[in-house]
């Protein structure tokens, strides 16, 4: 009511005035009327915090009459500035899980990582049945001489003891050895006596070969040799062959050789096919002789198979 109104309107007016008085303390000097209206609006509300509160009630009290209609909606405003960022929300409930998804394709291979330690030694395994027996095998083994070269064949099983020359008696002597030794080439000796005493003779051994026949281009030269060990037990020597039994290894092949006839007789020996001779030792020195062996005579020896007049070969054989 308009009663109701004046009463608060002067409550009011002396809340106001107890803020100009505090105010005035600090400095201000507002005007005011006594009638209880500022001077302007602008300084009532510069001064006084109810004024606009005040005008609000004089205007409502001055009213008379019903109340008129609800006034149309503003124009909608423009758009304010964005506020601030709000603090982080507490995190969600877990969704549920999704559709397992297909089998991707296989991805290549990485590359290989370092060794790892070596790990501790298993346990020992049992032990397996026995086996058959095997092949006897033996310590021993069979030597030879390969007359004519200084090496030996590059046989499996088979090595070098030692290279030297051939050495035997003189061929126009009577007396003295009869077979040819491989003589090494660094001696050794016992006791001995100075010079020469007439008991038998060692002297070198030469080829000999007539025209047309093989060996003819080492003719006069000294005969190398060398001893041979193979790891097969048994050697044969076999004359008129190049070629040796199933079953046998084959050493070396050549052609078998001796003294001449006329000469004193000597032991056959199987010469190699490629001879070698020593260096230096071109010409004829009057020691032992290996000539070409040949059938002279068909009478005793078939012909064929064998042939007049044809040298004979030999092969030397192990097993």
């Amino acid at each position: 009511t308009e009663q109701a109104m004046g009463a608060l309107e002067k409550t009011l007016l002396v809340l106001c005035l107890a803020a100009v008085s505090i105010s005035t303390t600090e400095g201000a000097v507002p005007r005011v009327q006594r009638n209880t209206e500022l001077t302007t609006n602008e300084e009532s509300n510069s001064t006084c915090p109810f004024a606009a509160l005040i005008d609000a009630l004089q205007g409502l009290a001055e009213r008379s009459g019903v109340p008129g209609r609800d006034g149309k909606d503003g124009e909608k405003g423009d758009r304010g500035d964005p506020g601030p960022q709000g603090p982080t929300g507490p995190a969600g409930l877990h969704g549920s899980n999704g559709e397992k998804g297909q089998k991707g394709e296989k991805g290549s291979s990485g590359p290989h990582g370092p060794t790892g330690p070596s790990g501790s030694p298993g346990q020992r395994g049992l032990t397996g049945p026995r086996g058959p027996p095997g092949r006897t095998t033996s310590t021993g083994g069979a030597v030879y001489v390969r007359w004519g070269r200084t090496t030996c064949p590059s046989t499996p099983g088979t090595e070098l003891v030692y290279a030297g020359r051939a050495g035997g008696s003189q061929y126009s002597h009577s007396g003295g050895g009869a077979n040819k030794v491989c003589l090494p080439n660094t001696p050794q000796y016992l006791n001995y006596a100075p010079g020469t005493q007439g008991g038998a003779s060692l002297r070198g051994t030469e080829y000999e070969a007539h025209t047309g026949q093989p060996f003819r281009h080492v003719l006069n030269n000294d005969v190398p040799c060398s001893v041979c060990y193979s790891t097969r037990e048994t050697v044969l020597m076999i004359p008129a062959r190049t070629s040796c039994p199933s079953s046998w290894t084959r050493e070396y092949y050549g052609y078998l050789m001796t003294e001449r006839s006329s000469n004193n007789r000597a032991t056959f020996e199987c010469v190699d096919r490629s001879p070698e001779s020593l260096p230096g030792s071109a010409g004829h020195d009057g020691g032992a002789e290996f000539y070409h062996t040949e059938v002279d005579n068909c009478n005793s020896i078939p012909c064929p198979p064998y042939v007049l007049g044809r040298e004979i070969t030999c092969v030397v054989c192990t097993r």
